[in-house]
C-alpha cells in the first residue's frame, strides 16, 4: 500500500467522506471490470460496486491501515459476487419450475392463480414507500396521471416526480428478488393491470370531455 493510500485508509477510517471519495475514484472501475468479468451485467456490476462500497464506508472505523486495502475490496466484491450467481441460479430453477407449472394456463387463469400472493405482495412493497413516494407512485399507476399532471397536482418539479417513481420501481424490483415465484407472472400481469387501469381512466376522461 503507497503511503498516500495508507494515510487515505486512515482518515476512512476515521469517517473523512474526501478520503473515501478519493478510494472510491481510484478502485470502482477497477472493481467494476473484475465483476463484469464474473457475471457479464453491466447493470449488476455497478450495483455490487456500490454495495461494495457502501460496506466499506459502513464499516470504515474497522479497516486498519497496516492491512491491504485492495485485497479487502476484491475479497468484498468476490464474495458478493459469487452470492449474486448463487442466488441467479436459485431464481432461475425456481422460475423454471413456475414456468412448467403455467406452461398450460392462459394469462387469466395465471393472474387468478397467483392473485392473492401478488396483491399482497403489492400492497405490503406499496405500503412500505415513504409517504410523498408512495402517493406519487399511485397517482401515476392506479389513477394514470402523466408526470406533469402529479407535478402540478403536488406543487412539485417534473424530475421530482420521475426520481420519485424511479425509486419506488426500484424498491419493487428489489423485493421481488425475495420472490423469484412471482417473478415469471409478475411484470406482464403488473403492466397489464396498469395499462388496463390508464386505458380505462383515459375513456372515462373522453366519455366525460364529449360534448
Amino acid at each position: 500500500m503507497s503511503h498516500s493510500e495508507e494515510n487515505l485508509v486512515k482518515l476512512l477510517s476515521s469517517g473523512d467522506s474526501k478520503a473515501f471519495e478519493k478510494l472510491y475514484e481510484k478502485y470502482k472501475e477497477k472493481l467494476y471490470r473484475y465483476c463484469f468479468s464474473m457475471i457479464f451485467d453491466s447493470k449488476a456490476a455497478e450495483d455490487l460496486v456500490q454495495d461494495t462500497f457502501m460496506k466499506i464506508w459502513e464499516t470504515g472505523n474497522l479497516i486498519s491501515s497496516q492491512m491491504s486495502f485492495s485485497a479487502y475490496l476484491y475479497t468484498i466484491i468476490h464474495n458478493k459476487t459469487v452470492s449474486y450467481i448463487r442466488r441467479l441460479q436459485v431464481e432461475k430453477t425456481m422460475i423454471e419450475q413456475c414456468k412448467t407449472e403455467y406452461s398450460e394456463l392462459d394469462e387469466s387463469a395465471m393472474a387468478e392463480i397467483i392473485s392473492e400472493e401478488y396483491e399482497l405482495f403489492f400492497k405490503t412493497t406499496t405500503e412500505s414507500l415513504p409517504p410523498m413516494r408512495k402517493l406519487v407512485f399511485r397517482l401515476s399507476r392506479e389513477e394514470g396521471l402523466s408526470h406533469k399532471e402529479i407535478a402540478k397536482k403536488l406543487g412539485i418539479s417534473v424530475n421530482t416526480v420521475q426520481e420519485y417513481i424511479s425509486e419506488s420501481l426500484s424498491c419493487f424490483k428489489m423485493n421481488l428478488l425475495k420472490h423469484p415465484d412471482l417473478k415469471v407472472a409478475f411484470s406482464k400481469i403488473l403492466n397489464s393491470r396498469f395499462r388496463i387501469s390508464s386505458l380505462n381512466l383515459k375513456k372515462s376522461r373522453k366519455i366525460q370531455n364529449t360534448p
